[in-house]
């Protein structure tokens, strides 16, 4: 059984539960969801489960098993539900394939969603509250270039390992999203409407048509980004 904690009290807009539970819809498991108030400290208990404080977590708890097994971050639980099901092909099995998969994975959680975290806490990257607003700019500045890149990438495939979905498009559209709505908050900026990534809307448009996600969006009272023509 799984159990994934989760807040709506995040820096971005949205539950921060969305990427496991697109992953765990996928797979088509049972699993529960426990919110965590995190604000002003979080609880000791789940202090215990995550020392870093930090969400999402994942627990998985089987009878016969001498103690749960918790992970975490996001891109840690993705791994690892793909690696206990297998039979939902997730992620490939195949040691080259692989290796581009755990590639485009932890680049996206090093480069890209570090990013995001640059801008929604510019105050952890300076001593100084008056550079706030550069450092936000900074990220905002790596988030134009990176997406440029990510659509240049999916010009000839819909999907980050070529034609077949993976976690690691569950990423990438989770992280869409954000691309959204640190878009919005800023008024548009350098950031180009999400719209003209034909090729990023095109994959987010195939992956918001998948049963799954649909359903992850309504447990969330979340509506799809993408356009369909």
């Amino acid at each position: 059984m799984y159990t994934l904690y989760y807040t709506t009290r995040s820096y971005t807009s949205e539950s921060t539960s969305l990427i496991p539970r697109i992953a765990l819809e996928e797979i088509g498991t049972p699993y529960e969801v426990v919110e965590v108030e995190l604000e002003p400290e979080p609880p000791a208990w789940y202090l215990t489960l995550n020392p870093h404080g930090k969400i999402p977590s994942l627990i998985e708890s089987q009878p016969d098993w001498t103690h749960d097994t918790v992970v975490y971050p996001s891109s840690a639980i993705l791994l690892y539900l793909a690696d206990r099901h297998p039979e939902a092909e997730l992620f490939p099995m195949n040691p080259q394939e692989r290796g581009t998969g755990f590639r485009k994975m932890f680049d996206m959680a090093e480069m890209l969603q570090s990013s995001f975290i640059m801008f929604f806490y510019p105050e952890r990257y300076t001593a100084r509250e008056e550079d706030a607003s550069q450092v936000q700019d900074k990220a905002v500045e790596w988030l134009e270039r990176y997406w440029r890149r990510i659509d240049d990438t999916l010009h000839e495939n819909p999907y980050l390992l070529g034609g077949r979905y993976s976690i690691c498009d569950i990423y990438l559209y989770v992280l869409a999203r954000w691309y959204v709505d640190v878009r919005n908050r800023i008024g548009g900026g350098p950031l180009p409407p999400f719209e003209s990534l034909r090729c990023v809307a095109t994959s987010c448009a195939l992956i918001e048509s998948r049963p799954a996600v649909a359903r992850s969006l309504a447990a969330d009272d979340l509506g799809p980004i993408a356009k369909r023509a």
